[in-house]
């Protein structure tokens, strides 16, 4: 079929060409047709086209870093998408979850809990400011307390966003000594979890065409 239509010039002229192709086969004439040789793709070749891509992601996203914050939600939708297919296709067992605190506001999360003895993880991100942030991060250290959810969390924020104030601050403090772990992400981690994200996203339509 590929050779046919490499030397059709036209839809009759495919037409007639498989036609007579065709009637060589039930005449039991073989006629192969040359075509374009496979190409073999090594793991090696893959391997190096996923390095290059995250080299590259990353590089651009650093060159980009003094733009505008993204927003919350596509950040955290980057987060969890990474999270969820590193995970799906690595050998831990791991659902996804949730976690609410009644009617009250909560920083957009993702609860990952393990089989066996490994306690639940709970990752949020936040870029909020202000009083909308004091809100989040309060109800996100009663959910904490409570241990519906585990007690151990992950809170990441942009390093741009403005520094919360002094009754958020000592709200985080308290979240520290909870055991959970506020993160400010600068251009390091940022670069490297868009790299693994637009990767993700790339190399199998790019492996496609290969």
């Amino acid at each position: 079929m590929q050779a046919i239509c490499e030397r059709a010039t036209s839809p009759r002229n495919f037409l007639q060409s498989a036609h007579d192709l065709f009637q060589k086969w039930l005449d039991g004439v073989v006629t192969p047709l040359s075509g374009p040789k496979p190409v073999v793709v090594t793991q090696e070749a893959v391997d190096e086209l996923i390095r290059t891509a995250l080299v590259d992601s990353e590089a651009e996203y650093r060159k980009g870093y003094t733009a505008q914050i993204p927003d919350e939600q596509d950040f955290f939708g980057r987060v969890r998408t990474v999270l969820e297919t590193v995970l799906t296709f690595s050998d831990e067992r791991v659902t996804f979850g949730h976690a609410t605190c009644g009617g009250k506001v909560m920083p957009p999360n993702l609860v990952l809990r393990g089989n066996g003895d490994v306690a639940p993880l709970m990752l949020a991100v936040s870029n909020a400011e202000g009083n909308s942030l004091g809100a989040c991060v309060r109800n996100l250290v009663a959910v904490l307390k409570e241990g519906n959810y585990g007690r151990r969390a992950v809170l990441i924020r942009d390093r741009r966003c403005k520094a919360p104030g002094k009754s958020t601050a000592d709200t985080l403090a308290g979240f520290d000594r909870l055991g959970g772990v506020y993160l400010l992400a600068g251009p390091e981690e940022l670069g490297v979890l868009n790299a693994i994200y637009n990767t993700l996203s790339d190399v199998p339509s790019v492996l496609a065409t290969r």
